[in-house]
């Protein structure tokens, strides 16, 4: 790993934490430490918790959903991407 990719992941990591509270504070609540703790660690799982705290279950699904999606959609667009700029 390098220290770009490190510098990366830490500000992935922060930029998350930081939504997180911000969204809270916009719909009234805090968010949990719990939540923030395990967004730290394993960010998936801290960001399923943190909608369905937030959100009617629905909703927190759909959010959840269109959130890994979104990234899946950016790894293979990156990927696919990165493979024809080589390859040109």
């Amino acid at each position: 790993m390098t220290l770009n990719d490190a510098g990366q992941l830490i500000a992935t990591i922060v930029l998350r934490v930081w939504w997180e509270m911000e969204d809270a504070k916009l719909r009234g609540g805090t968010a949990a430490i719990l939540t923030q703790t395990a967004t730290v660690f394993l960010a998936p799982l801290g960001l399923l918790i943190y909608f369905f705290q937030s959100r009617k279950p629905i909703a927190a699904t759909i959010a959840f959903v269109a959130f890994i999606g979104g990234a899946l959609l950016a790894i293979i667009g990156g990927a696919f991407l990165g493979g024809w700029l080589v390859a040109a």
